[in-house]
């Protein structure tokens, strides 16, 4: 049976249009989605995935979708018609980082190197860094035809005030490079893996937990920068994403503190009148 997707989040009512798709044998479903993420999660399973127009806006860095992936293997460019992967380039052993990066090798880079986005998505490689790099797009994928990522070296970093996200397709992905602070940058967790952090980090802005896990250290280094904000996995979240500390540090256990707790009667009140999980809310009032 043929299955139509609405993705607009304000197109009216489509039952006259349901019940005429109906007589040609398809199913017509409203998604409401705010988002081309959105779109891409409620349009899985369909044949074709097409953008009448390309998009823009806060969804949209460095020409790629902001936490998406295609096929669980590449990024997501921001162009209008069908779903594609942007054109990548090669790095396989040495020299420059440039564009949206393929690695295909083990191997260091040329020092201090400006790049769209990092993508592993064979072997288990190793790409090792010098100096201060930053990723204009924020993106970093492992597809699952990767066996698993590493960065090390020198420091990585977003643009300016950017978010560094980082999909993992099933896939791990450890960063012992420093996370850079570039005006306040924050990182974004997303997919069915797990991130380990083992650098000495700097970015103090948010630490978003969506899908996935979060270590916290290798049991010997990592951190996060002080300031940084509470890690903390989304209670809401369908595929129950994970934060994790290796290492149990006192100062640890306090940034990850539930915000209720630390900031007092009233905002748990206001936790409680806000939330629209019923999952939250007997959360947060067992605790209070």
């Amino acid at each position: 049976m043929t299955r139509i997707v609405v993705t607009d989040a304000t197109f009216p009512k489509l039952d006259q249009e349901r019940a005429v798709a109906a007589k040609w044998g398809a199913t017509l479903e409203e998604a409401r989605c705010a988002s081309p993420a959105d779109v891409l999660r409620a349009a899985s399973g369909t044949d074709t995935i097409s953008f009448t127009n390309a998009p823009t806006g806060s969804s949209v860095a460095g020409s790629l979708l902001i936490g998406a992936a295609l096929n669980g293997t590449d990024f997501v460019a921001a162009a209008s018609g069908a779903l594609a992967a942007p054109t990548y380039t090669t790095f396989s052993a040495s020299g420059a980082i440039s564009g949206d990066a393929n690695v295909t090798g083990s191997g260091t880079a040329n020092s201090s190197s400006t790049f769209n986005s990092l993508r592993f998505n064979t072997g288990a490689f190793v790409l090792t860094l010098a100096g201060s790099n930053t990723v204009s797009s924020g993106g970093i994928l492992v597809g699952s035809g990767a066996t698993s990522g590493t960065i090390s070296g020198g420091t990585i970093q977003t643009a300016s005030s950017g978010d560094l996200w980082v999909y993992l397709s099933g896939k791990p992905l450890t960063i012992n490079s420093v996370v850079g602070d570039n005006g306040t940058s924050s990182l974004s967790v997303g997919g069915t893996s797990t991130l380990t952090l083992a650098g000495s980090n700097l970015y103090t802005g948010s630490t978003v937990v969506s899908g996935g896990t979060l270590q916290i250290g290798n049991g010997s280094t990592g951190n996060l920068a002080a300031g940084s904000g509470t890690t903390a996995p989304d209670p809401c979240a369908r595929d129950g994403a994970a934060a994790s500390a290796d290492r149990a540090a006192a100062a640890a256990r306090t940034d990850s503190a539930p915000a209720h707790r630390r900031y007092g009667r009233r905002a748990r009140r206001d936790r409680r009148r806000s939330s629209s999980c019923r999952r939250c809310w007997r959360r947060s009032r067992l605790r209070t």
